[in-house]
């Protein structure tokens, strides 16, 4: 069964929550589809101390018909 864009984002914050602890913020900056995989590029905010925090920037490609992440960089 096809997904759409919201099931997207909720593969994929589900995914990055699992992989990733200390989660400040979580934005999902651009999300398209292509083919038969959905691309989601993410920019993430991660707490490395009590002050301090770091962001990183990840390409997700999502599989279009399970939802699965079948890619990232």
């Amino acid at each position: 069964m096809p997904i759409n864009s919201k099931d997207v984002e909720k593969s994929v914050e589900k995914w990055v929550r699992s992989k990733y602890r200390n989660i400040k913020s979580l934005a999902i900056t651009k999300l398209w589809k292509e083919g038969d995989m959905w691309n989601v590029d993410i920019e993430l905010e991660i707490k490395t101390g009590i002050l301090s925090s770091e962001k990183n920037m990840h390409s997700l490609q999502v599989d279009a018909s399970s939802g699965e992440i079948i890619g990232y960089k």
